[in-house]
């Protein structure tokens, strides 16, 4: 009976000791959130890389934390100093619970600097894109990007200027306001080679409507044939069909993609009308005739 009695007070000691410490880990652990929400808002200040996800992260984490902690403490390091409502004494920086969520405040306030860094950064990047021979595609949908990022690099300068910064991450706002504004020149001879190129492809577009108008082919049938054009396309057994009367006449298509692993795509018309579309797929390589019904 005795050792069932001590066995009894030692489970509940255990308990309450165990208690104890989990609620002590809890607590160190709810410090380390705020104290690693208050090292980003302090690498940010300069990084200012400051993504809305980030934000959210933040809010999320000092409220559970903040569900730990009573507000009345006061936790101390010198990495607070670039907390909002941070005080400093002889004992070193503190920083209530109660004002940790300010922290969040912080970086929901470098968010809008965030975006215009990376607007200025990839302003730099379009610029080999769209300069004379560069690589950026002469259509207007590309046009519409380039024309967005130019946008955003204006007013990233402008949001770091209204904000009193000189830089922006590793670059200086007057170099960032420099990329702009050469990125804004070569977009003038840019604007002009996509309008030039579009002239173009209209051409060559109206002509194919009509060679295939001639044929007797409209609808979603002329659409796809010109979306496929210089594009190969079969006929049922597998035979590449290269005659506009040929594609004109065949009533089921098929396009393959890939190479060692292929795709057939098969698009079935009842006279100018999609009717039916499948797929397959093929690890083996492209399909022998049976591939192709």
């Amino acid at each position: 009976m005795k050792g069932m009695f001590l066995a009894g007070l030692g489970a509940l000691w255990l308990a309450a000791h165990g208690d104890a410490r989990a609620d002590k880990n809890a607590d160190k652990e709810a410090e380390s959130t705020i104290y690693f929400q208050a090292r980003q808002l302090k690498d940010a200040t300069s990084s200012l890389d400051v993504p809305k996800e980030k934000v959210e992260r933040c809010r999320a984490d000092i409220a559970a934390a903040s569900k730990v902690l009573a507000p009345t403490r006061v936790l101390t390091d010198s990495m607070y100093e670039s907390a909002p409502k941070s005080f400093t004494d002889d004992k070193g920086v503190h920083l209530k619970v109660a004002d940790a969520g300010l922290i969040c405040d912080g970086l929901a306030k470098l968010e809008p600097l965030h975006d215009a860094r990376r607007a200025v950064e990839f302003a730099w990047i379009a610029v080999g894109h769209v300069e004379e021979d560069g690589v950026a595609l002469k259509t207007e949908a590309v046009l519409v990007n380039y024309e967005t990022a130019l946008a955003k690099c204006k007013a990233g300068i402008a949001t770091a200027k209204a904000a009193g910064l000189k830089k922006l991450g590793s670059t200086t706002v007057d170099d960032g306001e420099k990329k702009c504004n050469t990125f804004e020149k070569e977009m003038v001879r840019y604007r002009l080679e996509v309008a030039e190129a579009m002239k173009e492809v209209r051409a060559y577009r109206d002509s194919l409507v009509k060679i295939y108008t001639g044929l007797g082919i409209g609808g979603e049938k002329m659409e796809f044939l010109i979306e496929y054009d210089k594009k190969a396309l079969y006929a049922v057994g597998g035979k590449e069909l290269t005659t506009a009367k040929e594609l004109a006449k065949a009533p089921v298509l098929f396009s393959v993609s890939g190479s060692d692993s292929v795709t057939v795509r098969r698009y079935q018309f009842k006279g100018n009308k999609l009717v039916k579309f499948t797929e397959q797929d093929y690890v083996t390589g492209r399909p022998g005739p049976n591939g192709f019904r």
